[in-house]
């Protein structure tokens, strides 16, 4: 899940290298900790309960939303 949000970041930056600067919201870190923490919630939600998934997915995913919303 890391590596895969790793990739993801790279492709984004990439495809958005010419964009200007501070309109980009989302890059390599990001997706690098959404995958991260995306794992993370999945091993916890077969470990502990399912509905942990769904809780964790919603936290790491609400200050992106948040700072895209903010953005336009």
């Amino acid at each position: 899940a890391f590596a895969c949000g790793a990739m993801i970041g790279v492709q984004r930056g990439w495809q958005q290298r010419t964009a200007e600067a501070g309109t980009r919201v989302a890059g390599v870190r990001t997706f690098t900790l959404l995958g991260a923490g995306g794992g993370l919630a999945a091993y916890l939600g077969t470990v502990l309960h399912p509905a942990v998934t769904a809780v964790l997915s919603l936290a790491l995913l609400a200050p992106l939303v948040i700072a895209y919303g903010t953005k336009e």
